[in-house]
């Protein structure tokens, strides 16, 4: 489990230009050999362009640590048309009570979630690069660079 983790981190975090600083030093290094490149990379074009990579990525490592830890016998690992023993039907009853004993979400988790949106929203809308963004906008009002 704890290497599944790590791979999911290294794997999600090539999808953001902030997930890991290969990517900011690649970004800098970019700014810096071509400072009139009208800063082509930005959240926006950097997640369009690495999430595809990033999902096969993390599609292929899966099957990878299934295959490793598991075996390969997908059906077997699955439970597809497999007699659901004992153990099986008690962990999804205490899974289900848990659930049930979370009960609704709080007022300060919502607020959690909703504040979490609204950065992604901002960092996709800040500069998309073929509409001008709200950074654009609040902070660019000469039309100057």
């Amino acid at each position: 489990m704890s290497l599944s983790v790590c791979y999911a981190a290294s794997i999600g975090g090539t999808a953001t230009l902030t997930g890991t600083t290969p990517n900011l030093i690649m970004k800098g290094q970019l700014d810096d050999l071509f400072p009139k490149n009208g800063d082509i990379i930005n959240f926006a074009t950097w997640f369009g362009f690495s999430f595809p990579c990033m999902f096969i990525m993390l599609a292929l490592t899966w099957v990878w640590l299934q295959i490793l830890y598991l075996g390969f016998n997908m059906k077997e690992n699955f439970g597809c048309g497999a007699a659901h023993s004992q153990k099986d039907a008690s962990a999804y009853r205490v899974i289900k009570e848990e659930v049930k004993n979370l009960g609704r979400m709080t007022f300060a988790e919502i607020a959690v979630l909703i504040l979490f949106i609204l950065l992604v929203i901002l960092w996709f809308t800040r500069d998309p690069g073929f509409i001008p963004g709200w950074a654009t906008a609040l902070f660019n009002k000469g039309g100057k660079e």
